[in-house]
């Protein structure tokens, strides 16, 4: 819409700068004239004011029928309930990294937390991902990435409900090394998903 109102913009200068210049020249040329070649500037004048309002008329309704065009509103996917909270979030790793096991519960404040243990098998298992596990009413999967550098590594887990209602925990491997439970326990709001 900014590029047909500068288009707009544009065009009215055009023509006024135009009509103005038309004007003056025909205006110094008619003081030297006859009175024949006042008629036509006249006729011309007239011209260029009906081409000038048709112009700026075709203009406006140009613009106007665009801004009335309807946008589409972006759509609220965030779920209208309270935040989901993992608990006691745990990872253990063998010492040679073929397996990890996650341990945590998942409490939306709506009942009973749900436990839930989620174990992640093969070569460099600490940076794998992993899953689906079903936990309860839950499905979760788990992506890590090292996209941060060596050191920086992290896993995020997708933790979605039988109402679809998803949420995306994320712990650094910091956070979990070496078997220690991730103290506070993280909470999460949870979203919609498209129907």
């Amino acid at each position: 819409m900014g590029c047909v109102l500068k288009l707009v913009y544009y065009l009215t200068i055009t023509i006024i700068a135009n009509l103005f210049s038309s004007s003056l020249t025909t205006q110094s040329l008619a003081s030297t004239s006859t009175t024949t070649f006042h008629s036509t500037f006249q006729n011309n004048h007239s011209t260029a004011n009906m081409q000038f309002s048709l112009a700026f008329l075709a203009a406006v309704l140009s613009a106007t029928s665009v801004s009335a065009a309807p946008t589409e509103q972006a759509v609220n996917m965030m779920a209208a309930a309270p935040q989901w909270t993992i608990e006691s979030m745990q990872r253990s790793c063998a010492k040679d990294d073929s397996s990890c096991t996650w341990n945590f519960k998942i409490d939306t404040h709506k009942g009973a937390a749900t436990a839930c243990k989620f174990v992640v098998k093969g070569s460099k298992a600490s940076q794998r991902n992993g899953g689906p596990v079903k936990c309860g009413d839950y499905t979760v999967t788990s992506g890590w990435s090292g996209q941060f550098g060596p050191g920086n590594g992290f896993t995020t887990f997708s933790v979605v409900s039988s109402k679809r209602q998803i949420v995306w925990p994320a712990y650094t491997d910091k956070q979990v090394q070496g078997g220690k439970v991730v103290k506070p326990d993280q909470s999460y709001a949870p979203a919609n998903l498209p129907n």
